[in-house]
């Protein structure tokens, strides 16, 4: 069997070789030779040697991809140019030849033997570049094959182009590379790719040739000069040679390049896993909408005590520094719930959809019993309960897993924008119910705190009705799915081997086409990622859940002030994440956007130890801690999707769930540190507001420095993976 290697330097056209315009395929293969040798050697920092060769080799094959591309595009715009003037020529030819009275029937085929000489031109070049498609697309597979058996495919990275390699001989062998190619290049790969425009320039030219040989036989059979007749004759057999041998280069053009597909590589909300195949991209309209109703009702439900939790507490007798562990007590509960919603879920969806409901209706209920029995007791069953309901995991699992790639971007900004939404709506229904009259009915009481979750009570009973009606469980469309192509497996008879050298990938080859750089090395990065997950939502709840404290002491503000407050901020931040994915599109990187948002907490974090006067710096600050939040979760959770190992990719653990808890946990620590400073301090007057907004900022700027400082530790190391 000859090498690729002879059979492409055979096969070059000589020309177009002598502008090195080919894939260099030896230079290619003598990188994964080094990589090879550095693999052998026993130096302790060979790893690291290895790393920066298979990084060397990726960046030669991109800019050998990039030069055939431009080479490709400049060529392919001369034949278009090429056979627009043969078709304006042709088209002429009645006109200009054949009804021009002035020539001689010698002279009209001299005519049309010059433009058949030039189409005949334009025939060999459509030729030498469905070759050209071939060979380069062939070259790309081979040396990529070879890559992928030897060392390890570069992991496709989020916000660069992916690269899905498979093979003409063998049904199912497959591998998948990673590039360090912007998606913008997709365009010119799949204009290569697929061809289509040359395609047409051969389809023109056959066209034409019919055209002539027909204007030739009308003057031939006026003409008695045989010598014509066999020119005429010659020519055509010619010409007939030349379109099959471009039919042939078509042909192979159009195998090769199949066999090369791009797509960018997109990291998507919270799991961070190649996009679902085709056959498992079952999620409905109508299934995203009712996981993103359930996100939305979950944050109004969990924010729903935020602007009157002093309130409630006044009411049953419970002292207001109690709030925090109040409000905490749906992050207690759910962390571990959400740990069985991922392990159910491995299962089934509709059923852990409806518990939750069912977990959040129930919240509410004993919410309002506590209410009325005054007892602290059922209080904190209530807001267990409630976070048992907590399935946000769901939500990202199912847009994660079933979303094809053409709508998962509209996926995640809609599972983004109904949880910002939420998180507006509790709060909202303070203001909304404030002037409620207080009434009771079968001794049970309906007032301007008790509406808000009677309302929550019938919107969690509308989604529980719409989830048993219409929601169509993914799994079960799935395990269809399997279970036909095992039954298509079982007809289809077993078949021995491949051709050739196309053989499949073993299983450490399989297991290798997501590899990432070392677990040791890429460990440290994601729990910083993590951590800064836990940071974010510890600042920003204490900011949120403390706030109607500080209004109601500081400025007389009732619930419905506070309320409309907080729904107001929280909608505004819609507006900074339009502007992260602004300043993303323009090259900003998510690790100086990290930076940028940590340094930004602790400067809000700063303006508010000195409590709530003057009232601007007050306001300043908490909108700086929002800000930064914002901005924190966005890009940690845009950076660790680059930058986590396989390990934490996939399964029931996974970089989803982990971030999830963070969050939770991040929730939980924000309510306990508050409740924690009010004990210290008292939450009675303004001196002791004072004295908590000092303890409760110290310690929570003492977190973000934390996280700042690990940050800048592994800043380098952060880059070199982004």
């Amino acid at each position: 069997m000859v090498a690729f290697g002879e059979k492409l330097a055979a096969e070059k056209y000589g020309p177009w070789a002598d502008k090195s315009a080919y894939l260099n395929y030896g230079l290619l293969k003598s990188k994964i030779e080094a990589v090879l040798e550095a693999k052998g050697d026993e130096d302790p920092e060979a790893g690291r040697v290895v790393d920066a060769l298979k990084h060397a080799f990726q960046g030669t094959f991109d800019d050998e991809m990039v030069k055939i591309l431009a080479f490709y595009d400049q060529q392919r715009n001369a034949i278009l140019d090429q056979v627009s003037e043969l078709e304006s020529a042709v088209d002429g030819v009645p006109q200009n030849v054949m009804n021009n009275e002035e020539m001689t029937p010698d002279e009209r085929l001299e005519e049309l033997d010059a433009l058949t000489r030039k189409l005949q031109d334009g025939a060999r070049d459509c030729q030498r570049l469905l070759a050209y498609v071939s060979l380069n697309m062939q070259g790309m597979r081979k040396i990529l094959k070879k890559f992928a058996k030897n060392v390890d495919p570069t992991p496709p990275l989020p916000g660069y182009l992916a690269l899905s390699i498979t093979s003409p001989h063998e049904k199912g062998w497959k591998i998948l590379q990673g590039t360090y190619l912007k998606p913008e290049v997709q365009d010119d790969l799949d204009s290569m790719i697929l061809h289509k425009r040359l395609a047409q320039s051969a389809g023109t030219i056959r066209q034409l040739s019919s055209q002539l040989s027909a204007y030739k036989r009308t003057v031939l059979a006026a003409s008695t000069h045989d010598l014509q007749e066999v020119e005429l004759r010659r020519n055509l057999v010619r010409m007939d040679t030349l379109l099959a041998e471009m039919g042939t280069a078509e042909q192979a053009a159009d195998r090769n390049a199949a066999c090369v597909q791009a797509s960018p590589w997109a990291a998507r909300a919270g799991i961070f896993e190649k996009a679902p195949s085709q056959e498992n991209a079952v999620a409905t309209t109508l299934g995203i909408a009712i996981n993103c109703f359930n996100s939305a009702l979950y944050m109004s439900n969990y924010n729903l005590l935020v602007p009157s939790v002093r309130s409630f507490l006044f009411h049953i007798g419970a002292l207001p520094t109690a709030a925090g562990l109040v409000i905490g007590c749906c992050d207690l509960a759910s962390m571990p719930s959400t740990v069985g919603y991922s392990l159910w879920t491995n299962r089934v969806y509709k059923f852990p959809l409806i518990f939750s409901g069912v977990a959040c209706l129930l919240g509410n209920l004993v919410l309002v019993v506590s209410y009325d029995s005054g007892s602290i007791a059922l209080l904190y069953i209530a807001r267990l309960v409630t976070g048992i309901g907590a399935a946000r995991c769901i939500s990202r699992r199912y847009i994660a897993d079933f979303v094809q790639k053409s709508q998962r971007t509209s996926a995640s900004a809609a599972f983004v924008g109904s949880s910002a939404l939420g998180m507006a709506l509790g709060p909202l229904l303070a203001r909304i119910f404030q002037a409620f009259p207080s009434t009771r009915w079968h001794g049970v009481t309906f007032d301007s705190i008790t509406m808000g979750a009677w309302t929550m009570i019938v919107l969690w009973i509308v989604f529980i009705v719409i989830t048993a009606l219409f929601f169509e469980d993914p799994m079960v469309k799935v395990r269809a799915a399997k279970e036909a192509r095992q039954e298509a497996e079982i007809e289809r008879p077993l078949l021995n081997g491949g051709n050739g050298d196309e053989a499949a990938p073993s299983a450490r080859e399989e297991r290798s086409l997501f590899r990432r750089p070392s677990f040791k090395y890429a460990f440290g990065p994601t729990m910083v990622t993590v951590y800064a997950l836990l940071v974010l939502k510890t600042c920003q709840q204490a900011y949120l859940d403390s706030l109607p404290m500080f209004t109601a002491i500081l400025y007389s503000w009732t619930d419905g002030d506070a309320g409309s407050y907080v729904a107001g901020l929280c909608l505004s931040m819609l507006l900074v994440t339009f502007a992260m994915g602004w300043l993303s599109s323009r090259g900003v990187s998510d690790r100086m956007l990290c930076l940028v948002s940590l340094v930004l907490m602790l400067a809000g974090c700063g303006q508010l130890f000195f409590g709530g006067f003057p009232r601007w710096n007050f306001f300043s600050g908490g909108t700086a801690i929002l800000v930064a939040t914002i901005i924190c979760e966005g890009s940690f959770m845009s950076l660790e999707s680059k930058i986590i190992h396989p390990a934490f990719a996939e399964g029931t653990f996974n970089a989803g769930l982990l971030s999830t808890e963070a969050g939770t946990l991040g929730r939980f620590t924000g309510n306990l540190l508050l409740s924690v400073a009010g004990s210290i301090t008292g939450l009675h007057n303004p001196a002791e507001i004072t004295n908590f907004a000092k303890v409760l900022w110290s310690a929570v700027a003492a977190i973000v420095v934390s996280n700042l400082a690990l940050f800048m530790f592994y800043f380098k190391r952060i880059g070199s993976m982004e």
